[in-house]
């Protein structure tokens, strides 16, 4: 992407010498690798430089201030100043096709995941409770004067799978492996491409990712999936993540308007080494209590074995899966290869 500072003088007076030096954002190269610039301005007149990044992971980058030194013809005199310069840029995370994974996931979830039309729109489905976030048209009138009880109608052609993709990334997975590959990396590329998978399948689907201290929301992906991968990628800081306990991710239900009975499914997208250094089980149990059999731990497919030992990593994966069983949770392992490789054959 190229960058362009502008540099306006509205004096009378003439700038001899001026240096421009830019801090890039940690995760971003530049060219020219060192942002240096040194200029003249003349009164009046405004001076544009230019120079390129390049994103090395997805997240948002932000580009916070600029230093300016300026002097005079023969150096003698300097004077400096940072200036707030205020720029983001956004990437957003690579996906690969995951049919065959989500048919697996598809039978763990045991839902269907392209939903229950079988003819028209108008024949009944289902009568069910209402539930925060339905159709108020739905609501069957009849039924709350006789019982005074909220229910509402499903139609085949509306009744579709409703998805909750909970996506935890933290700190310390930047730095597990180096860049295209970071387990942070990876794992939004799973993220990215489960929630496309489910969009178009046509799923309802909401997200929640954990950025801070609070989870953000996105409301129904669907309508436009590449927007909405880009608002979960805008509000993730590059190098950054949840800085609270994963059952946080309990308020993200209430946060998108919705309640928990009106998801057919909840997906936790996770690794290994943050639920050994992050979760509790009393976390895990918390989520659980709220989203009773509904939902399933997610784990992208990574070469843990690099950074655990392999009788380590798979005593931690028994592990792992002795507490899902216990508390009751379902637990999936992913098939698929994430790995961005370049032509040469280099990672």
């Amino acid at each position: 992407v190229e960058m362009t500072i502008t540099v306006e003088n509205k004096s009378n007076r003439h700038i001899p010498r001026m240096i421009l030096a830019d801090n890039p954002p940690a995760f971003v190269s530049t060219k020219p690798r060192k942002v240096w610039f040194d200029i003249t301005v003349p009164p009046g007149g405004r001076v544009a430089v230019k120079y390129k990044v390049k994103p090395l992971v997805p997240g948002a980058h932000d580009f916070k201030n600029i230093a300016v030194h300026l002097l005079d013809v023969l150096g003698l005199f300097h004077d400096s100043v940072e200036i707030e310069c205020m720029a983001v840029l956004t990437a957003l995370p690579l996906s690969i096709p995951v049919s065959e994974e989500l048919r697996s996931l598809q039978r763990v979830l045991g839902i269907e995941i392209r939903g229950k039309a079988l003819t028209g729109v108008y024949d009944l489905a289902t009568i069910r409770d209402y539930v925060i976030g339905d159709d108020v048209r739905k609501i069957l009138w009849k039924i709350f004067a006789k019982n005074r009880k909220f229910m509402v109608r499903e139609d085949f052609g509306e009744s579709l799978a409703r998805i909750l993709v909970l996506v935890d990334i933290r700190r310390h997975e930047w730095y597990v492996g180096t860049p295209p590959n970071t387990l942070a990396q990876i794992q939004l590329r799973y993220a990215r491409s489960v929630i496309e998978y489910f969009v178009k399948n046509r799923c309802v689907v909401d997200i929640a990712v954990c950025s801070g201290a609070m989870p953000k929301v996105i409301r129904n992906a669907e309508k436009d999936v590449v927007y909405a991968i880009y608002t979960m990628s805008s509000v993730l800081p590059a190098g950054g993540g949840c800085e609270s306990p994963v059952s946080i991710f309990i308020k993200s239900v209430y946060h998108l308007g919705r309640a928990v009975e009106h998801y057919d499914a909840v997906l936790l997208i996770t690794n290994p080494v943050s639920i050994v250094s992050d979760y509790s089980p009393d976390d895990l149990k918390q989520l659980f209590e709220v989203f009773e059999n509904k939902l399933l731990i997610v784990i992208p497919r990574y070469r843990y074995e690099q950074i655990i030992e392999e009788g380590v990593l798979r005593k931690l994966l028994v592990n792992i899966s002795s507490i899902a069983e216990n508390i009751g949770l379902g637990l999936h392992v992913s098939e698929e290869e994430l790995y961005l490789v370049s032509q040469k054959g280099g990672e």
